[in-house]
């Protein structure tokens, strides 16, 4: 299917393109003539989410293994792409992974990796890579949060606050620096709800099933995501059925959002793995 190549001589960075909305999104970058930097810390999956790539669409892409959820990688990462020469006009911030269970009872190193990949990662590449977006006026800046940042949920805490922290950073940058009609550049925030990707594999996942809402593809939640930003939309909640939950949670009282989502996600639980 032909596409508008709209991305053509530009180049997006992406992190977590190894699997689920992140490869998606890879791939539809891809076809739309994006030039890629591939972001993750599996150097053999980059390998090949670059070969399979470059081969269907006859772009060229660079992967740079770097684990986010460390201290100090996102500041190695922006060094790593200053070497290459290579100017970011699209940053894709989407890696993440989520902790099931109370936040005194899951490993700290393991919460602490979330602040980092959501929270301290986007920041740092943002502050680091927009200003030349907004200097060439274009580009941009889209960030793939969660619904799960629309409320406080017991059990997983630190994954939904941290997902709060970049829906309302998205937003207020937007505020500041202003609409794609003024700028030339989009900051987006795209907030799916349940969606089928490899997310529940996580070790820190296994005693989460699955949500039982209605699941969207990985690919589903990419093209909205896409359209989106090519929109320069500021907030995007992905599905009717999450943008009624979102909704609603900003209607009812604050304890009773707690409670709601507390018992939603624990009747979720399954067994642990022996």
């Amino acid at each position: 299917m032909e596409t508008s190549k709209r991305y053509a001589g530009q180049v997006a960075l992406i992190t977590g393109p190894t699997t689920g909305i992140g490869r998606d999104l890879a791939e539809l970058f891809a076809a739309e003539g994006a030039e890629l930097v591939l972001v993750s810390r599996n150097v053999k999956k980059l390998e090949e989410v670059k070969s399979e790539l470059e081969t269907r669409h006859g772009i060229r892409a660079h992967v740079l293994p770097v684990d986010l959820s460390l201290p100090g990688a996102a500041a190695q990462l922006i060094a790593s792409v200053g070497r290459s020469g290579l100017a970011v006009d699209v940053l894709v911030n989407n890696a993440g992974y989520g902790v099931y269970g109370k936040f005194l009872d899951e490993p700290l190193e393991a919460q602490m990796g979330m602040i980092e990949l959501h929270v301290a990662a986007p920041t740092r590449l943002t502050h680091a890579f927009l200003p030349a977006m907004l200097k060439r006026r274009r580009g941009g800046v889209l960030n793939i949060s969660s619904t799960g940042g629309f409320q406080p949920v017991g059990i997983e805490n630190v994954y939904c606050s941290t997902k709060a922290y970049l829906t309302h950073f998205t937003e207020a940058l937007a505020e500041e620096t202003g609409t794609l009609a003024e700028t030339g550049v989009s900051i987006t925030c795209v907030c799916p709800g349940p969606t089928e990707t490899p997310f529940f594999d996580n070790p820190h996942m296994k005693t989460r099933a699955p949500a039982k809402l209605a699941r969207m593809t990985s690919m589903a939640v990419a093209r909205l995501a896409m359209e989106a930003f090519a929109k320069g939309k500021i907030l995007e909640v992905c599905g009717l059925q999450n943008k009624i939950i979102a909704l609603g949670t900003k209607l009812a009282p604050r304890a009773v959002v707690r409670k709601a989502a507390r018992q939603i996600v624990e009747r979720s639980q399954k067994p642990r793995p022996a």
